[in-house]
């Protein structure tokens, strides 16, 4: 086995200074490579360097920078000579945090760390694309927050500030999704505190996670009149009208399963079109589905999408074309999902109505079957619920016409008494 290498190279990420777009200067830092894998670490370096300046080693301000990191270098070799045989990039960064910087703060951001720990062999279930999906969208949005953090800035206060953030960049985004990106979060932090890259500062200990589950009610009848009847010159606001009916229209299922409907997936029959499809939900429910779509509904289908027959395995939905991984397509669910509820929005807001999202289709469509006759066992079909007692609990909590008149035959009796 070779022993680890240490050079002294310019920062391998640009430097992202305002006055200076154009230039290329960097500060330096100490690259070890270690069985053909290298890792960055930083230094006390101030002084930057562009290109050039970094190959003259003559100019006197190549000289400066680097009897400026001198020391970091001669203890990077120090260290090395010590580790010996039970060198690690764990124990190499322990041993030199404490002899530089005399802290215990981490040098590495959270790109470098989220690519770590995504390409983790020693990992004993591999990743499915759906969570390294998430945790991708969990690093973007800690990038829209400060494009260059590093492991020593996720204490509790900057999660509640990025909490925060995520609210006022997503207003409809829940605090569930909000969660279950910080979990991400929060099991890359793990991996880096039992990495010894950084010492737990336990910073989701003040900023709980505890899952709330988010009582969405479904829509009046009259609200929904009022959408159906929307009509917009604005191509985004109608985008969102058409794909909140066309999600009710088929049962209030999710965009996730609309958009990936192919040909296959639909058929004329005797007594009209008729989509048949399987849901999963997880891995271990796997829900067939039979829809009849009205004729609205195939209107919608027809002008965001085409039915051909003649090619069984293409989508019927163009948003999806081209996506060849799970990734890819969540990705690209997720978009149109985004600019249906911001068009959503737009026309709530016209309508004077209560803020409402797309997932709310689904709601409407539970609580509309129920309050007209429909039996939970049915409805349980309809929506592709492997288990009653979540449809129950769908109906339970949207029965509007119900809670109406519960509250019609309290007052009926307050009056009657006073």
């Amino acid at each position: 086995m070779k022993k680890p290498a240490v050079e002294i190279v310019r920062n391998h990420r640009r430097s992202k200074t305002m006055s200076e777009p154009i230039s290329d200067k960097r500060t330096l830092e100490l690259r070890i490579t270690y069985n053909r894998i290298p890792r960055y670490f930083a230094t006390n370096s101030t002084i930057q360097l562009t290109a050039a300046e970094f190959q003259n080693k003559h100019l006197k301000k190549y000289k400066e920078a680097y009897e400026e990191i001198r020391a970091d270098y001669n203890a990077a070799i120090e260290i090395i000579g010590k580790l010996g045989d039970s060198f690690s990039f764990e124990s190499f960064y322990r041993d030199y945090k404490k002899m530089i910087r005399g802290e215990t703060s981490s040098a590495y951001d959270m790109r470098t760390i989220f690519a770590e720990y995504l390409s983790d062999a020693n990992r004993t279930r591999p990743l499915s694309d759906r969570t390294i999906s998430a945790y991708h969208t969990a690093l973007n949005w800690i990038v829209k927050f400060k494009d260059r953090i590093t492991l020593d800035e996720i204490t509790g206060e900057m999660l509640s500030r990025l909490d925060t953030f995520m609210h006022r960049y997503r207003p409809d985004i829940s605090q569930n999704t909000v969660n279950m990106y910080f979990r991400s979060i929060r099991a890359v932090y793990n991996y880096a505190v039992e990495k010894g890259y950084i010492e737990d500062k336990r910073p989701f200990k003040k900023f709980s996670l505890t899952s709330t589950r988010k009582v969405n009610y479904g829509l009046t009848v009259h609200s929904l009149q009022q959408i159906l009847a929307y009509r917009s010159s604005d191509e985004k606001a109608q985008f969102g009208r058409d794909f909140f009916v066309l999600s009710f229209d088929l049962n209030g299922h999710y965009l996730s399963d609309i958009l990936r409907l192919k040909n296959k997936n639909i058929s004329l029959t005797e007594v009209g079109w008729k989509i048949e499809f399987v849901r999963h939900k997880t891995k271990r429910h796997a829900i067939p589905v039979s829809i009849y779509p009205t004729d609205l509904g195939m209107q919608l289908i027809t002008k965001y999408g085409s039915v051909n027959k003649s090619c069984p395995n293409d989508y019927i939905f163009p948003f999806l074309a081209n996506t060849h991984t799970e990734r890819q397509i969540n990705d690209r669910i997720n978009d149109i999902n985004y600019r249906a509820n911001m068009g959503l929005r737009m026309v709530t807001e016209e309508l004077g109505l209560p803020h409402t999202t797309m997932a709310q289709a689904r709601h409407t469509y539970a609580s509309f079957q129920c309050e007209n006759g429909r039996s939970l066992m049915d409805i349980q079909m309809d929506m592709g619920h492997a288990n009653p007692t979540t449809t129950q609990g769908y109906i339970n909590s949207l029965r509007t016409s119900a809670m109406m008149q519960s509250k019609a035959i309290k007052e009926q009796l307050y009056k009657e008494v006073m």
